[in-house]
């Protein structure tokens, strides 16, 4: 495990809002090369989530949780922020790979924000619009309206339409307050790829699970052509004065 940090800070009086970056999850390019490690307009998935999370007044530190083995290569990669704690290896599931990356934050955190590299152009705002959101709820998501005729489909024949009034697509960064997250790490359940944490257990154990709008171009990073989108809205950023 690599750590580093601010020198000097007390044990006893510190920050209460940390972030977890999985930065651990599968390629989604057309290299073997990690996901978190695609480069991107002159950077990577890493690096950009990093320095969005660097400028986040409300965060004071953060945990990188990384592919096994590479913990040392991530950690190159956050290890000039002040707020950067440690590069731990990633597990089999999403679940345990955030089971590992809140166990490694200090236990003066009582709210987490987990965020995936595969979204890198979630803004400061949205990381500040989640954690205000937890100000009065255990759990606290991005949710962006669907805006596309929903289908239901088996074996290959549409058998419903389904009214798309209501529903959204869930984003990161999520945030928890930390008892939450013991609760979703003691339970049995599945997590879909891409889904850190499935928050409608919390809602279903009685616990309060807020939400907020989320940012349309908070879109997930799956495929080459992902990252190429990413690319051109990066330029057009930098072009418009608004560089990330």
């Amino acid at each position: 495990m690599s750590e580093g940090g601010a020198p000097g800070r007390s044990a006893d009086v510190g920050p209460r809002a940390a972030a977890v970056i999985l930065a651990d999850g599968k390629a989604g390019t057309a290299s073997e090369e990690p996901r978190a490690f695609a480069s991107v307009f002159g950077r990577n998935l890493l690096g950009i989530c990093v320095e969005t999370v660097d400028v986040c007044p409300e965060i004071q530190g953060f945990v990188v949780v990384a592919p096994a083995g590479l913990e040392d290569r991530a950690a190159d990669f956050a290890r000039d922020s002040a707020k950067f704690l440690a590069a731990v290896p990633g597990r089999s599931t999403s679940r345990e790979s955030v089971a590992v990356g809140v166990e490694a934050l200090p236990p003066r955190f009582d709210v987490v924000l987990v965020h995936d590299v595969a979204r890198p152009l979630a803004s400061p705002g949205l990381f500040a619009a989640v954690l205000r959101a937890l100000e009065g709820a255990d759990a606290a998501v991005p949710q962006f309206p669907v805006g596309d005729t929903v289908k239901r489909v088996e074996g290959g024949v549409v058998r419903e339409t389904i009214p798309r009034e209501g529903l959204g697509a869930i984003q990161t960064p999520q945030g928890f307050r930390r008892h939450a997250l013991m609760t979703l790490s003691g339970a049995e359940m599945g997590s879909p790829e891409g889904a850190p944490l499935d928050v409608s257990f919390l809602a279903a154990a009685g616990l309060r699970v807020a939400t907020v709008r989320g940012e349309p171009a908070n879109l997930q990073v799956r495929a080459p052509e992902d990252l190429r989108f990413v690319e051109r809205l990066l330029a057009e950023a930098v072009s418009r004065g608004h560089g990330r």
